[in-house]
């Protein structure tokens, strides 16, 4: 049995508190699930993508480091989380994921989507 090394494990926890915080954004509604999704590009790349987008639309959004990534979140004027997207690196790979309980929740996807996706199709 092979036993994992201690930064694995770290950022194992780290991705299970990221998956803890998104699910707590979507507790409201049980049918608007996170989306998570992998990407070739780097996680620095996809974290300030996803942060200039959506502070396209509403400039609420705050950044916060996570265990091997960041977490990127905006905020309404009463300090509720609209949407959210953590970004995390795992064995060399970006790992993204998305949730967002809000009426505007396919404007942050679609945002979300843009980032994640490689320019032009290129691999």
């Amino acid at each position: 049995m092979m036993s994992r090394s201690p930064r694995a494990s770290l950022k194992a926890l780290g991705g299970m508190a990221a998956g803890l915080m998104l699910s707590a954004c979507a507790g409201n509604y049980a049918t608007q699930g996170p989306i998570t999704v992998g990407s070739n590009l780097p996680a620095t790349y996809v974290a300030s993508c996803i942060e200039n987008l959506f502070n396209t639309r509403l400039p609420l959004v705050r950044r916060s480091p996570l265990i091997g990534g960041t977490l990127i979140k905006v905020m309404d004027l009463n300090d509720h989380t609209i949407a959210a997207a953590s970004v995390l690196t795992e064995d060399g790979r970006t790992r993204v994921s998305f949730v967002s309980d809000h009426a505007d929740r396919y404007w942050y996807e679609d945002l979300f989507r843009r980032c994640v996706a490689v320019p032009n199709g290129w691999r």
